[in-house]
C-alpha cells in the first residue's frame, strides 16, 4: 500500500515541441528543465523524484524494506495467522494485543513485528519525507521569486536547501536551486494576476478544504486502504447472521460434559481461521490501517494548506516563481479543472505541465529505435554500395 511515488514517463517529442512553439506564441512562463531535448520535469515530478531519492538514502528506509522484502511472505503469512490462532486458543500472550494498541496510537515503542507494523511505519515517514521536500521546495521557490532583496532572497534559500539536503544531498539539492533559478528567470506573469485581491482568513480555509477533498477522493493510498477496511464493514447480513449463531452454537456446546465440548472447540478454530481470524487480530489490523490514514490525511491536509497560503503570499508580494510553483503543486494534488475552480480562475501553466509526467533524463525507447533503424539502413547501403562496385569491377575483368 505504502509506497513511494515514483511517477514517471517520457514526454513523446511532438508534446514537447509542441509545447515549445505554443510558449513562443503566448509568451508563457515555462516551469521546465529541459533535461535532454524531450524532456522536462515540473516542480511535482521533480518533488516526486526527491522523495525517492530521500528514501533511497535513508538507512531506516532501507531496513524497513528489507524487512517488507516479498522472500519467504507466504510463510511469514501462515506463521502469523497461527500463533494468532494460539492466541485465541491459549491466550499465551497476555496483555500484549492491548498493550500494542495502546502503543500504536500513542506512536510509542513500534515493534517492528509484522506486516502490518512495518507498513505503517513505512507510510509515516514517506507522508513526513514528502511533507518536508515540499515544503523545502515551496521555501526555495519564495526566495529565487525575490528580486528587489538580495539579503533577505539569500537568506530564504539558504532555509530551504538547509532542510532539503538533510534528506536528499547537497548534489540534489544545487540541482534543484538551479532548476528553481532557472525557472524564475523565465516567468512570465501577467499583471492582471497580481491585481487581484488577497483571500481573507475563512477564504484561506474553505479554499485548502475544497483542494483537501478533491485530493482525498484521488488519492491511491486513501483508496486502497478504505478498500481493506470495507471487507469488515461490507460484510452482508447473512454473513454477520451466521457467524452469531455458529460462534454462539459451538460455544455453548463446550461446556458438554460429553465429547462434543473438545469437538465444538476444534470446530470453532477452524470456523474462526476459515473468516479472516480472531476479531482481537483484526480490529489490530484496523488500528494500523487507521494510523496509516491519518498519517495521508495529515500529510494531504498540510500540503493543501501550504500551497493554498503560498499561492496568497505570492499574490500578496508579487512572486511570480512562488505563484507558479503553488500552481502546479495545487493543478497536482486536486486536478487542474477542480484546481481552477478553487483558485478562481484559469491556470498560467500549461495542461501537460501540471498533470502526472514520467521523469526519464534517457533518450526514449522510440528515438532509439529510429535511430538504430537509421543505423541499419545505413550500413545496408553502405554493403549495396560496396556489392555494386565489385560487381562493376567482375564485369570490367
Amino acid at each position: 500500500m505504502a509506497e513511494v511515488s515514483d511517477i514517471t514517463i517520457s514526454v513523446p517529442a511532438d508534446t514537447a515541441q509542441a509545447t515549445s512553439s505554443r510558449q513562443a506564441e503566448n509568451n508563457q512562463f515555462d516551469f521546465s528543465l529541459k533535461a535532454t531535448r524531450n524532456t522536462y520535469i515540473s516542480p511535482p515530478q521533480r518533488l516526486e523524484e526527491l522523495v525517492k531519492i530521500a528514501i533511497d538514502r535513508s538507512e531506516q528506509a532501507q531496513q524497513l524494506n528489507q524487512k517488507a522484502s516479498k522472500k519467504f511472505k507466504n510463510i511469514r503469512k501462515v506463521a502469523r495467522r497461527v500463533k494468532s490462532m494460539a492466541q485465541f486458543a491459549t491466550a499465551y500472550q497476555g496483555f500484549a494485543s492491548s498493550s500494542e494498541a495502546a502503543d500504536i496510537i500513542l506512536s510509542e515503542k513500534l515493534k517492528l513485528k509484522h506486516a502490518n507494523a512495518i507498513e505503517y511505519v513505512q507510510q509515516k515517514q514517506l507522508d513526513e519525507m514528502h511533507t518536508k521536500l515540499f515544503m523545502s521546495m515551496s521555501q526555495i521557490a519564495q526566495g529565487v521569486g525575490i528580486t528587489n532583496n538580495e539579503q533577505r532572497r539569500e537568506k530564504i534559500i539558504a532555509a530551504g536547501t538547509a532542510e532539503m539536503e538533510k534528506l536528499v544531498g547537497k548534489e540534489e539539492t544545487d540541482k534543484t536551486l538551479s532548476l528553481m533559478t532557472a525557472w524564475s528567470k523565465n516567468a512570465s506573469v501577467p499583471e492582471s494576476t497580481f491585481s487581484q485581491d488577497s483571500w481573507d482568513v475563512m477564504e484561506t480555509q474553505g479554499k485548502s478544504n475544497q483542494i483537501l477533498t478533491s485530493a482525498l477522493k484521488d488519492d491511491s493510498v486513501v483508496k486502497a486502504i478504505e478498500a481493506r477496511l470495507h471487507k469488515f464493514n461490507h460484510r452482508s447480513n447473512f454473513a454477520r447472521a451466521t457467524s452469531k449463531i455458529v460462534n454462539t452454537s459451538l460455544s455453548v456446546a463446550m461446556f458438554s460434559p460429553t465429547l462434543i465440548a473438545p469437538a465444538a472447540q476444534v470446530a470453532q478454530l477452524v470456523f474462526v481461521a476459515l473468516t479472516g481470524g480472531p476479531e482481537e487480530e483484526k480490529l489490530l489490523k484496523e488500528v494500523y490501517l487507521d494510523r496509516c490514514f491519518e498519517s495521508r490525511f495529515k500529510r494531504l491536509n498540510t500540503e493543501a494548506s501550504l500551497a493554498i497560503n503560498n499561492y496568497n503570499m505570492a499574490i500578496l508580494t508579487k512572486n511570480p516563481a512562488l505563484l507558479l510553483c503553488s500552481e502546479s503543486m495545487l493543478a497536482q494534488m486536486a486536478g487542474r479543472t477542480p484546481a481552477e475552480q478553487v483558485l478562481g480562475q484559469a491556470m498560467i501553466l500549461p495542461a501537460e505541465q501540471v498533470k502526472p509526467v514520467e521523469i526519464t533524463l534517457k533518450q526514449p525507447k522510440k528515438e532509439k529505435k529510429v535511430a538504430k533503424e537509421k543505423m541499419v539502413e545505413k550500413e545496408n547501403k553502405s554493403d549495396r554500395q560496396a556489392t555494386n562496385t565489385s560487381n562493376q569491377q567482375e564485369k570490367l575483368y
